[in-house]
């Protein structure tokens, strides 16, 4: 009995100090600088689909826009809809068949997404947070 006592005092003090050390610190505060890249020969005309973030209500949308090659654009992703399943994307399509193009997704400076289109007129990359 008294083992158990003793346990039992230990795991709320355990679970005392683990919640001083996260206090401060929530899922919202996580921010992620995410860099989407299209590299390859120029192409003025290219449909450009990737993940945005709706800053006044920090969902995500699909933004599509019309532009040329190479191309990048970054995105500051914060809030709790947005930490807790973040997937992101971005895709390229142009009517250049021929043209071989990439989309790179950076995270946080780092590669974690990359395609080509190996000559065909579209290719996507994607990126799931865990």
């Amino acid at each position: 009995m008294k083992n158990t006592k003793l346990i039992f005092t230990a795991l709320i003090a355990l679970s005392f100090l683990a919640v001083l050390a996260f206090s401060g610190c929530s899922d919202t505060d996580r921010e992620y600088t995410v860099k989407y890249e299209i590299t390859g020969p120029e192409i003025d005309e290219v449909v450009i689909n990737f993940t945005n973030l709706n800053k006044t209500n920090h969902t995500l949308k699909t933004e599509s826009i019309i532009d040329k090659i190479p191309w990048e654009k970054t995105v500051v992703f914060s809030g709790y809809s947005v930490v807790k399943n973040l997937y992101i994307y971005c895709s390229a399509g142009s009517l250049n068949w021929n043209k071989n193009y990439t989309v790179n997704i950076y995270v946080d400076g780092v590669l974690k997404a990359t395609k080509s289109s190996n000559g065909g007129g579209g290719v996507i990359a994607d990126y799931s947070f865990k």
